[in-house]
């Protein structure tokens, strides 16, 4: 007795060369798609940083009007610490977290004279090369110690 092989149904599988063309075109997108991805949350927590600022001397000024000079630290103006930092939601965090991106501080001129807010990066943050350090004097002034101040402020 001859026996017949079952004919062959259709069988419709990836192989593993098509597996692989697939996971490597897949590697090369994510490869061109995450330093892109970083510049952008860069960016985003140093706008967190710059609203840290604005407000912190919007709370300056505040104070300023109301007793005719500056307050020397950041705890008279409200805050939980002198320094403080944000996280990456702009939340207050204990200075040296993990979760921290910017130390806020305050540097109070002659007392009463003046003052500089500062933003400085660390933590994941401390890659941001572009802006450094942002600062924020009682006059106005938007500083940095950053390479391109003109895509800072």
């Amino acid at each position: 007795m001859l026996i017949r092989p079952r004919p062959r149904k259709n069988c419709s599988a990836f192989t593993l060369i098509e597996l692989l063309l697939v996971t490597l075109i897949i590697t090369v997108f994510l490869l061109a798609a995450l330093p892109l991805y970083r510049q952008q949350l860069l960016g985003a927590h140093r706008q967190l940083a710059k609203l840290e600022l604005l407000s912190a001397s919007a709370r300056q000024q505040q104070y300023f009007a109301e007793r005719t000079y500056y307050a020397s630290s950041l705890t008279e103006l409200g805050y939980a610490g002198s320094p403080y930092a944000i996280d990456g939601t702009g939340e207050q965090v204990t200075p040296g977290s993990d979760q921290g991106i910017y130390l806020i501080e305050l540097e109070a001129s002659d007392p009463g004279g003046g003052y500089t807010l500062h933003a400085r990066p660390y933590g994941l943050q401390a890659r941001d090369r572009t802006c450094g350090t942002l600062s924020v004097t009682d006059r106005g002034e938007r500083l940095v110690t950053g390479r391109d101040a003109g895509k800072c402020w």
